[in-house]
């Protein structure tokens, strides 16, 4: 099993940051386009190897490594030597890895408590309570991980109650990455997912709802002065404007709902050549600024956005 099976962004930063012991050497990001990686020291290093159609099918339940010999290679072609570039390798073999797993295969749920104990013994319990309903898998072989922030208003000012940003991943789903990364003496100290790291290039002082596509799985998040509001993953039956619309509408509807003002702007990311015209086509349906997903080391794409995101959320790296 994972030592640190899976680790909830801090927000606003987003992500989690080593205070005493230096950021790990690497971050890997899997999908099921391929296996990206980069150094946290120098982003500029990269590499991405392609994966053929099937070897890896990202799923909440079902074992995600369809051909496991496919992705073990494509993760064996990649340099991760075991020094790694400003990481510490634990117990002088393994390297301090930060894992970021498909959007679909990781459960993000926005929970809100009107009370909720100060205690993470007793808080615990009635996250995972809450969860039993809505997550579909038994959560007895499940890894959860949660933060709890203060409910605001349009402002950013507290209201009153508590938000929940709960993750889970079933057990097996987990052991699966981590035993791709044991072969290269890597540790996955640090486990989220793709979308959940992306997060941090978005603007921290406004209303923001980020459009993610990978393959036919859709990301659509809000975050309100860089706190996640909302968020929801679909896979959708195909690719189009229509089913677009279907995620995006009823998102920007309930985030003006809970905040009480309308997003500032809307960032695509996985769109590729069809970014521009979304663009246009997001601005006059819904009259904000539809602009593409940037960061300050590259063009986040659907195989490298939480990666870029990471390093960046972690702010001491230049390219």
């Amino acid at each position: 099993m994972l030592t640190q099976p899976l680790r909830m962004p801090k927000l606003p930063a987003f992500l989690e940051r080593w205070i005493a012991d230096p950021p790990p050497a690497w971050v890997v990001e899997f999908s099921e386009a391929g296996v990206f990686r980069a150094a946290t020291a120098n982003p500029a290093d990269v590499r991405f190897e392609a994966l053929p159609g099937g070897a890896l099918v990202a799923s909440p339940v079902e074992n995600n490594l369809r051909d496991y010999e496919r992705v073990k290679q494509a993760l064996h072609a990649i340099p991760l030597h075991e020094a790694g570039q400003g990481g510490t390798p634990r117990g002088g073999r393994e390297t301090q890895t930060a894992v970021l797993l498909p959007d679909y295969s990781i459960r993000t749920s926005i929970l809100d408590f009107e009370d909720f104990p100060a205690r993470h013994e007793e808080r615990e319990p009635l996250v995972r309570f809450r969860l039993r309903k809505i997550v579909p898998y038994d959560l007895d072989t499940a890894q959860v991980a949660f933060q709890s922030f203060p409910k605001a208003d349009a402002e950013g000012g507290e209201t009153g109650g508590v938000t929940v940003v709960a993750t889970t991943c079933p057990l097996h789903v987990l052991a699966e990455y981590e035993a791709l990364l044991r072969e290269r003496h890597c540790h996955p100290g640090f486990v989220s997912s793709s979308a959940l790291a992306a997060l941090s290039l978005l603007p921290a002082d406004d209303i923001s709802l980020l459009a993610k596509l990978s393959g036919n799985v859709m990301t659509a998040a809000v975050s309100q002065n860089g706190v996640l509001r909302l968020m929801r993953t679909v896979e959708l039956p195909e690719v189009s404007w229509e089913e677009l619309l279907n995620l995006l509408q009823p998102m920007l509807a309930m985030a003006e709902d809970q905040l009480g003002t309308r997003a500032d702007r809307i960032w695509l990311c996985g769109f590729r050549e069809d970014a521009a015209a979304l663009s246009r086509g997001l601005e006059k349906e819904f009259s904000i600024p539809a602009l593409e997903l940037a960061s300050r080391f590259g063009a986040p794409q659907a195989h490298n956005a939480g990666a870029l995101g990471y390093i960046q959320g972690l702010g001491e790296p230049t390219p």
